[in-house]
């Protein structure tokens, strides 16, 4: 219902927008352009809005059943999971240290102030710095 009453809130915009802006007199090239733009765009915007309400129906109407199976099938696993477990354990929580990240850059050979002549090479520049991070894992019994 309420797309129903969106689609004819839009529509009855439109035709008052439209309505209100037509002029009578020449027809320069400027006004036709114009007018050819605005046809155009009002064209775009109408084939998106059908478009979608066809879309968004279809999806709802089939999706709907589709989530509900697969909560269900979830929902079971997790009970059973849950009491028939094989493997005794628990969680714990590690500190692990993730590396910092760098990138190899070339640098070119170049003379110093003196004349002296120093050769190029690759020199490494950091990205991202090395951090720790809390990570759980599960230990068994």
């Amino acid at each position: 219902m309420q797309r129903i009453l969106a689609l004819i809130l839009v529509t009855v915009f439109g035709l008052t927008a439209s309505i209100e802006s037509v002029e009578a007199g020449s027809r320069a090239r400027s006004k036709f352009v114009e007018g050819a733009i605005i046809g155009a765009g009002a064209a775009i915007l109408g084939a998106t809005i059908v478009a979608e309400i066809n879309r968004d129906s279809a999806y709802n109407r089939y999706d709907r059943y589709d989530r509900r199976d697969k909560r269900d099938r979830c929902d079971r696993q997790d009970k059973y999971d849950r009491h028939d477990r094989r493997d005794r354990g628990y969680w714990s929580v590690e500190r692990v240290w993730v590396e910092p990240v760098y990138v190899k850059k070339w640098l070119p050979g170049f003379y110093n102030r003196k004349g002296r002549w120093i050769p190029g090479g690759y020199d490494r520049i950091l990205v991202r710095e090395g951090y720790w991070e809390s990570k759980r894992i599960w230990v068994r019994n």
